[in-house]
This record gives structure tokens, C-alpha cells and sequence, in this order.
């Protein structure tokens, strides 16, 4: 569910945000949304069959985490341990709210998921990405 959120949010505020980016730079902004359990390892394992483009166009990653989503097996480590093999300074990791936890109430899932999704709209307004990257789809916005 939050990945079809994302992806959605992605797309929305993609078209609503291009008259913003008329001229696309060399170097691209881009939002990595990471998911928990094997999503994360299929985003590094993508990374990771181009070196060459993650370092000459893709080199200003954002990733995104939930909050939850901790620990030395958590998202956010694997991001820094990533960005570490790449040799890579020019990155950040942004926290979100998660829109349903494990075993949380569908009544009670509604109100997070409203509160997720107006974090979210209001983080791609800050950050203005050129390219977002949430699991299988790669949106250029």
C-alpha cells in the first residue's frame, strides 16, 4: 500500500511540479524511497548494475525511510553503507511517517495514512526531485 501511495504521490506531484524544472541538470536529484525487508536489497542490487550512471548523473541521492524502519538491518543503515562503498558525500536521508504499521487496525490506518501522505506532499515540495526511484518504477519528473 505505501508503495502504490508513493508511486501515485510521485506521479501527481511530477506533473504538477515540471513547469518548475525546464531545464533538467546534468546532475539529477533523486528520491529513493526505500521500502523494508528484501525492497531495500532490490534497490542497491539496481544501483549497483550501474556504477557509472549512479556516479556521473545520479550522485545527489535523497533517500526516504520510515521512521520506523531502524536498526543495523534498517533501511537507513544500508543507505549509508551503500553510500560509503560509492564513495559518496553528496547524499541525505529523510524520515517519513509510515502509513500503516505491521498488524495496525484498517480503521486506525486511514488517519496514518492521511497524515503520511501530507508529510510526504509537503517533503517533494521542499526537495523538488528531478527523478524519483520507489521500487520497480523510476519516475522523471
Amino acid at each position: 500500500m505505501g508503495y502504490i501511495l508513493a508511486t501515485v504521490l510521485a506521479i501527481a506531484l511530477g506533473l504538477f511540479l515540471n513547469k518548475y524544472f525546464s531545464k533538467k541538470p546534468q546532475n539529477l536529484k533523486t528520491l529513493v524511497i526505500l521500502g523494508s525487508g528484501g525492497h531495500t536489497s532490490e534497490m542497491f542490487k539496481f544501483f549497483n548494475a550501474m556504477p557509472n550512471l549512479m556516479q556521473s548523473h545520479l550522485n545527489n541521492r535523497i533517500y526516504i525511510v520510515a521512521k520506523t524502519d531502524i536498526g543495523p538491518n534498517g533501511s537507513e543503515n544500508k543507505a549509508c553503507e551503500y553510500e560509503d562503498t560509492m564513495g559518496n558525500d553528496d547524499f541525505d536521508v529523510c524520515r517519513i511517517p509510515r502509513s500503516r504499521e505491521v498488524g495496525e487496525s484498517w480503521a486506525s490506518s486511514f488517519l496514518s495514512t492521511i497524515i503520511a501522505f501530507l508529510y510526504c506532499f509537503g517533503l517533494v515540495l521542499r526537495l523538488r526531485p528531478h527523478l524519483v526511484y520507489a521500487y520497480e518504477y523510476l519516475i522523471y519528473l
